[in-house]
């Protein structure tokens, strides 16, 4: 029964960050432009408020909804396939895996274009947070499938596997949108 209400918490949570990050540009659009724009750009308007924090909640929103409703649809499955532990540490591997794709993404950046210069603490933080992340990576791949002998189904991992990929888009918009507002 633990399964079905964290599932419908989450379903909540997921429902209502969407209808937060759909209705939040419409609200900063409503505020910012009452009398409309000159021309009639009202969508393309609204587009650029489309960004940011409605993006980052629209993504979460997402994942925590299809996670809430696959959890409640299939609750036997996920009991006997899934469980806390492997859970956590697929999330913990979407979460690393997204630290190093912003430290990689950074790095490329600022070798490819001659800005190493001008990052002299940023530059470092991506080559150590990207070895850093890639380190503990693989150690939670190695804890991943220390706790998976003990229930070792295919359909187990391949649900966390498929966790893993369907929040690193958040994390990793997350992570980025905290990275550009700290530079």
């Amino acid at each position: 029964m633990k399964l079905k209400s964290f599932s419908c918490t989450i379903l909540i949570i997921g429902i209502l960050a969407l209808l937060i990050g759909l209705a939040l540009p419409m609200l900063l659009y409503a505020v910012n432009t009452p009398n409309g724009i000159i021309g009639g750009a009202g969508l393309p308007t609204y587009r650029l408020y489309l960004d940011g924090v409605p993006v980052c909640l629209l993504l979460w929103g997402g994942v925590l909804t299809v996670t809430g409703l696959f959890c409640l649809i299939f609750s036997k499955t996920v009991k006997k396939h899934c469980g806390i532990r492997t859970s956590a540490v697929a999330l913990s591997l979407s979460a690393v895996g997204a630290v190093g794709l912003v430290c990689f993404l950074m790095w490329i950046v600022f070798a490819t274009f001659g800005e190493v210069s001008r990052h002299p603490i940023s530059y470092p933080c991506s080559v150590i947070g990207g070895l850093l992340a890639f380190v503990t990576f693989v150690v939670l791949v190695i804890v991943y499938f220390g706790f998976r002998k003990n229930n070792p189904t295919i359909l187990g991992i391949v649900l966390d596997v498929f966790m893993s990929i369907a929040y690193l888009p958040a994390f990793f918009y997350t992570l980025s949108l905290i990275e550009s507002l700290i530079s």
